[in-house]
């Protein structure tokens, strides 16, 4: 294993270092070259030393404009899934309903009988109790999640009005909900 390790090193000892090219290379160079006009400073990234070591992130010098529309990206999060318990609910809600109603009894007409309605049970009166229970509790959950969705979208409405009061420019927010957008397009 040792042998493998120095062998390894020696043989990254003599790979030669990657070429570097210059403006003088290229006036020998064949084919389609494009020159930059820019100093090596001019094209180095704004805020990325060209040279030397780099500069540390500065964590509390965050973009207040990022950290707001971080802010609504959360905010549609927390509508989007309002919307879909809510969605969940109602689809509870319905089969509750759904369940009762079936389990209730019913009456039947019959012309030309004597006695000529009929009363047809479907289910016992406990069964109807326990769906008449979880009719109730689908109503509860329901109410609940209607209340959820309605306070995401609220918070969604103060964030817009922080924004507004705070000078954020409209292109964030605007961002915020293209890309919002296509994120729940595509189901991330």
């Amino acid at each position: 294993m040792a042998e493998l390790a120095s062998r390894s090193r020696e043989a990254a000892a003599k790979e030669t270092s990657a070429k570097v090219y210059t403006n003088r290379d290229l006036k020998s160079a064949k084919g389609r070259i494009s020159q930059s006009s820019l100093s090596r400073t001019d094209a180095a990234e704004p805020g990325v030393p060209s040279t030397g070591t780099a500069i540390p992130a500065n964590p509390s010098s965050v973009d207040p404009d990022e950290a707001f529309y971080d802010r609504l990206l959360d905010q549609y999060q927390s509508i989007e899934d309002a919307r879909k318990n809510l969605d969940q609910a109602e689809t509870d809600l319905i089969l509750a309903e759904s369940a009762y109603q079936l389990a209730q009894p019913f009456d039947v007409f019959m012309p030309g009988m004597p006695d000529n309605v009929w009363t047809i049970e479907r289910e016992s009166l406990a069964t109807i109790a326990v769906r008449r229970e979880r009719l109730e509790a689908a109503r509860l959950v329901h109410a609940a999640a209607q209340r959820e969705f309605e306070y995401a979208q609220r918070g969604r409405a103060a964030l817009l009005r922080e924004a507004h009061q705070k000078g954020i420019p409209a292109g964030v927010i605007r961002r915020a909900e293209s890309n919002w957008a296509k994120r729940s397009r595509s189901g991330e």
